[in-house]
């Protein structure tokens, strides 16, 4: 009997082979990549978006820039910044004395009230030359004014409460009572907050020209009335005038108010003068 020989195939694959896996660590390193890339991806997007926004509130402000000045110069007419213009106007100073502006809504209410004189004197006040005249009378008041306010403060003149309310009820006398004061405010405009503060203005200059008044010798003497009265008898010819005595007072009245006319002016002058003056 033959006897083969069994040969056992050799083994080339173990039963259980080791897989032997990759090193995970650049796996690791290859997902912090995308992590990092992802990162930063998003902080670009953001910066991108910031910067965009940034450009779009450049561009509109310039755009609202752009449109406030042509509705100021009256070019468009949007009206969304006609409240703004017309307090820019408002606050706009038209002149400059000694550093104190003068503002044109105060320059606006002085050109009502010489307007409205106009009127009553019989100029018409929509004639362009009568309208320049009474621009120019009243800025012309208003620096006057001014100066004379800041000579005040430097004399250091205040008035009080009580000599305003003794002026506004001479004022209401003179016009009828009280009511007839504030309709005849109203046709220049002037509120009783105004008139106040016109009051107090008026009463403050006044007791500084009292001084300037007393310096300059403004008291009426009786040799200057008689020669006024002789005056008016040479050149009255035929006709009658009343007896000295009795027009003596109205006489000594209109010499001075003259007088003091002439002392304001040369005292207004001399402060204009010597101030910094500056008409826009």
């Amino acid at each position: 009997m033959d006897t083969k020989e069994q040969k056992t195939p050799e083994k080339t694959v173990e039963a259980n082979p080791e897989v032997n896996l990759m090193d995970k660590e650049p796996i690791v390193d290859a997902m912090e990549g995308v992590s990092e890339l992802k990162t930063a991806t998003i902080v670009s997007a953001k910066k991108s978006n910031k910067y965009t926004i940034i450009t779009i509130v450049i561009v509109v402000i310039a755009l609202l820039v752009v449109l406030f000045q042509l509705e100021r110069q009256d070019r468009v007419s949007t009206n969304v910044f006609g409240s703004l213009i017309a307090a820019l106007e408002a606050n706009a100073p038209v002149a400059t004395v000694n550093g104190d502006d003068i503002k044109i809504a105060d320059l606006e209410s002085g050109i009502e009230q010489l307007t409205q004189a106009a009127i009553q004197q019989g100029f018409d006040a929509t004639d362009p030359e009568v309208q320049a005249e009474v621009r120019s009378q009243a800025i012309d008041m208003m620096i006057n004014t001014k100066l004379l306010e800041q000579e005040a403060v430097e004399n250091d003149i205040t008035i009080n409460e009580e000599a305003v309310n003794a002026r506004i009820n001479e004022l209401a006398e003179a016009a009828g009572g009280q009511e007839a004061l504030l309709e005849r405010l109203k046709e220049f405009e002037i509120d009783e907050a105004q008139l106040r503060t016109d009051v107090q203005e008026e009463l403050t200059i006044r007791a500084l020209l009292d001084t300037v008044f007393s310096d300059a010798g403004t008291a009426v003497t009786e040799e200057e009335i008689a020669a006024v009265y002789q005056n008016a008898l040479a050149s009255n010819g035929d006709q009658p005038l009343p007896p000295l005595a009795d027009v003596a007072a109205q006489i000594e009245q209109q010499l001075q108010q003259t007088k003091e006319q002439e002392a304001t002016e040369t005292y207004v002058q001399q402060l204009r003068a010597d101030a910094d003056i500056t008409i826009n």
